[in-house]
């Protein structure tokens, strides 16, 4: 962010841009300035130009800047060759002094402290680095490459410099717990309605225990009813929405114009698998109120189990055992 408002600074001061008229275009100035140091920080990208419409009175113009990557005053020449419309990134970067210090100067000092850090800590000194892998969207500015190639030459590695630290921590700390909250669409006998039981929180560790597991009793709807799917869904607090018939779209999320109330966003993970209970013989609402006893549990690679028995049948017909219905 440093860099975006660098570059913003020296591209408004080069065409005039001060007072209300900077505050006005602030923010297309600091997003045009960022593309243009995302588009720097590629090797393969000598150039990149910042332009921005300014309307001053009854007319308007656009007014640009062409920002090279490096010059030649910048890699040690002693003169630049740049044109009247033309800038260098790495010129700026080098002429740059905020209050705590010359840029590279703080990127230096940040490198030194992670040293020292590595010295206390592990007692591994530099000469024992064998390796230096780049990270983050500073790491690919040119004056800061520059910088590491310095200090470290053949040993500096870039490999997915934006999301590398959260691979590592995927790696090194995921722990085997439920990630989010999941319910079970069931149907209110009084209204007739389908509501949401939950059964399964965020934080549950995995697999579960057999004393861990979840029981619950599946009834028909309605006379004559052949099968029951078994509904299952993610529960996500993030988005909060008012709904107001249990109908799910092609991604499997409730349409708004839904029968549930609800202030959450529910998301069915098995529709394009969905998982049945075959009633045989057909569901009878006043004898099987209690027929079928599911039992719910989750082993290590995260799949939802679901053992089924049929109590309308003496001893209970077992229909389903651990019978994987989603992975969550």
């Amino acid at each position: 962010m440093d860099i975006d408002r660098w570059l913003a600074d020296d591209f408004c001061a080069r065409h005039g841009i001060e007072g209300q008229e900077r505050r006005d275009l602030e923010a297309v100035v600091e997003r045009r300035a960022e593309q243009v140091k995302i588009a720097l920080s590629d090797p393969d990208e000598t150039d990149a130009e910042l332009s921005v419409p300014v309307k001053r009175g009854a007319f308007a113009r656009l007014c640009a800047t062409n920002y090279r990557r490096v010059c030649r005053a910048c890699a040690g020449a002693a003169y630049s060759t740049l044109g009247e419309d033309e800038a260098c990134l790495g010129c700026l970067l080098l002429a740059r002094r905020p209050p705590d210090g010359h840029f590279l100067e703080r990127v230096g000092v940040a490198l030194d402290r992670a040293l020292e850090n590595a010295a206390i800590n592990t007692g591994m000194r530099r000469g024992d680095i064998t390796r230096v892998l780049a990270t983050g969207g500073t790491s690919l500015v040119p004056a800061v490459v520059e910088l590491l190639q310095q200090r470290f030459g053949e040993r500096l590695e870039y490999a997915h410099p934006f999301d590398a630290v959260a691979q590592g921590a995927c790696q090194g700390i995921v722990l085997p717990i439920l990630q989010h909250d999941y319910a079970i669409e069931s149907r209110d006998p009084k209204s007739k309605r389908p509501v949401f039981k939950p059964f399964l929180r965020q934080g549950t560790e995995y697999p579960t225990s057999p004393d861990e597991s979840i029981h619950f009793t599946a009834r028909g709807s309605y006379g004559g009813q052949e099968t029951i799917g078994v509904k299952v869904y993610e529960v996500s607090q993030l988005r909060r929405r008012s709904l107001d018939t249990s109908i799910v779209g092609a991604d499997g999320v409730l349409r708004s114009d839904s029968g549930v109330n609800t202030d959450r966003e529910y998301i069915l993970l098995n529709a394009k698998s969905a998982t049945y209970i075959k009633a045989d013989p057909k569901i009878l609402l006043a004898r099987d109120r209690d027929r079928f006893q599911c039992r719910f549990c989750v082993d290590g690679n995260r799949r939802l189990l679901i053992t089924v028995e049929d109590y309308y049948h003496n001893p209970p017909k077992l229909l389903m055992k651990d019978y994987p219905v989603v992975r969550l």
